[in-house]
């Protein structure tokens, strides 16, 4: 059994790891090898900080890590974990943790995130054995149809929009990884950004991946702090989704937004904990 670097494993090897390791997940994964390779660029996916448990010829365990700086610090992101059932009750998972943050503790990184479904205890104490601390709970939802209301504006599709306001005023929490600026800068044909404008004012706005129909940011402005404008926003992209469900993941709980959702009787399926680790630097 040996633990080593992704750099010379092709991401179809990964890919059929990954099936096999979530095939039993409690939510339901179903990407094809495009889309995995999609999501691992938008993660900003780095084989070379990645680790894979290798056991008879086969990738049996892997912990896929993304690698950004994130207000001057370089960070790590657990895009996903897994071992393979055949390979399971091995402590593999375990040993690949320890592996990555041996690797950590002598590399300039500063801070490593990752998230935890709600009902996985038994992951959420491994992870607190290794040092991380939880750090908020994310609700994600997942709606359709929703029912026009009586404000009037302006969608406008430009990118450029998003110099023209601080969107830092328009989230109520920061986006995690996932859902951040640097995800839609990797892809931005994978995504649609609108704004929506009042009397030539903008009043909210909107990123959504038009692939999958998940939304990674939705804010409104401090000047417009109205369910309305937010019931306009989440209307508009139902349009767009054509009336097909689409899914708002890790929304911090209890932020402005949330208790919004709430509000609106958007359906929250299921919850994770972002945690974090520091590795402070002497």
């Amino acid at each position: 059994m040996e633990f080593n670097n992704l750099a010379d494993i092709e991401v179809s090897v990964i890919w059929n790891a990954f099936r096999e390791a979530f095939s039993q997940y409690e939510v339901k994964i179903q990407l094809s090898l495009e889309d995995f390779s999609i999501m691992l660029e938008t993660m900003n996916y780095s084989p070379q900080h990645s680790i894979g448990c290798i056991d008879e010829g086969v990738l049996a365990g892997f912990c896929l890590i993304g690698m950004r700086t994130i207000n001057g610090q370089s960070c790590i992101y657990d895009i996903a974990t897994g071992v393979i059932p055949s390979w399971q009750k091995r402590h593999i998972g375990s040993k690949l943790l320890d592996q990555l943050i041996l690797n950590v503790q002598s590399s300039p990184i500063d801070r490593f995130y990752l998230e935890v479904l709600e009902h996985n205890i038994p992951a959420q104490r491994l992870y607190e054995k290794k040092g991380f601390k939880r750090t908020r709970f994310l609700r994600i939802y997942k709606t359709r149809n929703i029912e026009p209301c009586s404000i009037t504006g302006d969608f406008v599709s430009n990118e450029e929009g998003l110099s023209s306001f601080n969107t830092e005023e328009f989230c109520s929490y920061v986006p995690t990884w996932q859902n951040s600026f640097d995800t839609f800068e990797t892809r931005k044909d994978l995504f649609l950004f609108q704004y929506l404008k009042i009397d030539n004012q903008v009043a909210g706005y909107f990123i959504i991946n038009k692939v999958n129909k998940r939304v990674l940011q939705l804010g409104v402005s401090p000047d417009y702090p109205s369910i309305s404008v937010v019931q306009t926003l989440l209307k508009r992209i139902s349009d767009l989704c054509n009336g097909e469900e689409f899914t708002i993941s890790n929304v911090e709980a209890n932020s402005y937004m949330d208790k919004l959702f709430q509000e609106l009787n958007l359906d929250n399926y299921i919850n994770q904990w972002e945690m974090v680790r520091d590795f402070p630097k002497i």
